[in-house]
């Protein structure tokens, strides 16, 4: 019975171990998948192009398209 013990402590020390050890490398991937993953959020080009016009470029724009739906 002492004998069984022993075995049965010595597999759960194993088995902890090895439960560390997967935590530890389930650790690392996150981490490494956090630093690598760029977190800022993609800019259209559309946007990006439409904030940097001038506002009367807007204005001529705006009235050039409205101009084409109308002659069509």
């Amino acid at each position: 019975m002492k004998n069984k013990n022993e075995k049965l402590s010595n597999e759960i020390k194993v088995l902890r171990k090895e439960n560390l050890k997967m935590k530890r490398l389930l650790s690392q991937k996150r981490s490494a998948e956090t630093s690598t993953a760029d977190t800022t959020p993609m800019t259209s080009p559309t946007k990006l192009f439409i904030d940097n016009v001038s506002p009367t470029a807007k204005r001529r724009a705006t009235k050039r398209l409205l101009n084409k739906k109308e002659n069509l």
